[in-house]
Formats: C-alpha cells, structure tokens, sequence
C-alpha cells in the first residue's frame, strides 16, 4: 500500500510540474507573440518619432534666438517707446521699486 501510494505521489508530483512547465512556455510564447511585437514596435516607433520631434524644435528655437540681433536692453527701449508718459512713469517707479526692495535685501544680508 505504501509502495502505491508513494508512485501515486510522485506520478501527481511529475503531473504537476508538467503542467507549471506548460504554464510557463505558454507565457513565454504569450510574451513574443506577433501581436504583442506590434505592439512594442509601434510604441518604440512613436517614441522615436517624439523624440525627433522634439530634437526639431529646439533646433527651431536656438534658430529663432541666435537669429535675434536684440539684447535684453533693447526690448526694454521698445518698450518704454511704445508707452505713453503716464505708462513710463508708472513703469519707472515699478522699476525703483524693485530697485530699493534688491537693494534693502542685499543690505540686510551683508
């Protein structure tokens, strides 16, 4: 009796790792399937063309600053141009404003 029931366990011992095996290479061929291959292409295709994509517009935007001849001090000029003198003197005390808080702060610090 115990002669039968150690080869019954082992046959279901054998059975079962037989089947976890079966599990294991149907996942596997689950994981490299055609459908899923698509699938990882298209994804890494997308990524490819984003990141080109991108590369492009820094490329267009270094362009667009090494092509402007105009500094920081001249927008500011066009700037206090294109006021009117009510615009310019609001704009001026802003500016003091600033100047005396920086300048405060830098004071305090030191």
């Amino acid at each position: 009796m115990k002669a039968f029931m150690a080869e019954m366990n082992e046959n279901w011992n054998e059975r079962q790792r037989g089947l976890k095996e079966k599990e294991k290479r149907e996942e596997n061929v689950a994981l490299y399937s055609v459908e899923n291959m698509k699938k990882d292409y298209r994804l890494k295709k997308q990524r490819l063309h984003v990141e080109l994509w991108l590369k492009e517009i820094e490329k267009l935007e270094d362009a667009k600053l090494a092509d402007s001849d105009i500094s920081v001090g001249d927008d500011i000029q066009r700037l206090i141009d294109s006021c009117s003198e009510m615009e310019r003197w609001t704009l001026w005390v802003a500016v003091k404003i600033s100047c005396d808080v920086c300048y405060s702060a830098v004071q305090s610090s030191g």
